[in-house]
């Protein structure tokens, strides 16, 4: 749709009723010119956006045909060319590209792959490897990250021998320099830590020879009443056996017997009187 029609299209839908109510309230406020004005801006509106929207459509529908042309186009092309190479053998077959040409062609697939237009149209168009595919890249992958791995070590174990070195010499000083005592807050930290360890374990031992002093006089405890025990059993086994004896012993034994204590005790007397 051109300008030519489009501009009685406005006028006739700016003539419409919901749009003449709008501008007849506008006037019942505003004087006469003020509600003409007021109409034209709105018409010229309007119109302006109708204008911009058909033109908008038109460049999406231009845009979408020429698109359409395109893939068409490039359809047909690979037709004719699918048809035309029908029944024939690729130039290629039994054929092997020279190390120039190698070379070339592997330079040519890096830069490829290397742009991010290629890499994009291969993501949405992916295609899986083979089994042997994928162990060459898994193998070629470990080489070579293997290879940067054994660098950066032997860089890192260099660097670290250059640094021990120098701080090897700036704590031992030259020749005409003092040893500094760089690591002074270190050695009383251990000499704390050696101090507190020995303690710990003279109190570990400490408790150790007090338990066993204690298990030693329990033993000796235990044993000194197993042997009171076994006195008293003993006197009383004797104190019983005695009675038994006497018991069993005859009166007139008793009575000597009786008599001889008194003469022993009556001798004894006359001793002690004989001294006096």
């Amino acid at each position: 749709m051109d300008e030519k029609m489009a501009l009685p299209f406005c006028l006739k839908w700016s003539l419409s009723p919901p749009f003449l109510d709008a501008v007849a309230y506008s006037s019942m406020r505003f004087s006469h010119s003020r509600a003409l004005q007021v109409g034209a801006s709105a018409v010229e509106t309007q119109l302006g956006l109708y204008l911009h929207e058909n033109q908008t459509e038109e460049d999406q529908l231009n845009e979408v045909q020429i698109n359409g042309d395109d893939d068409f186009r490039e359809r047909e092309r690979r037709r004719k060319i699918g048809l035309a190479n029908k029944g024939k053998v690729p130039w290629n077959v039994g054929k092997k590209h020279s190390a120039e040409t190698r070379e070339k062609i592997r330079q040519r697939t890096i830069e490829a792959l290397r742009n991010p237009k290629v890499r994009k149209k291969m993501g949405e168009h992916p295609r899986p490897h083979s089994d042997q595919i994928k162990a060459k890249i898994r193998s070629s992958l470990r080489r070579i990250w293997g290879e940067r791995l054994k660098e950066k070590r032997l860089k890192e174990n260099f660097y670290l021998s250059w640094w021990n070195n120098i701080a090897k010499t700036a704590k031992q000083g030259l020749g005409d320099q003092e040893e500094l005592e760089w690591d002074s807050f270190d050695k009383i930290k251990r000499e704390l830590a050696l101090q507190q360890l020995k303690r710990m374990a003279e109190k570990e031992a400490a408790k150790i020879i007090a338990m066993v002093k204690a298990h030693r006089a329990a033993e000796a405890k235990a044993e000194r009443l197993a042997r009171l025990a076994r006195k008293r059993k003993e006197r009383e086994e004797k104190r019983k056996e005695r009675e038994e004896k006497k018991k069993m012993m005859p009166k007139n034994l008793k009575e000597n017997k009786d008599e001889l204590q008194v003469n022993r005790l009556k001798q004894r007397l006359e001793k002690d009187f004989s001294l006096w």
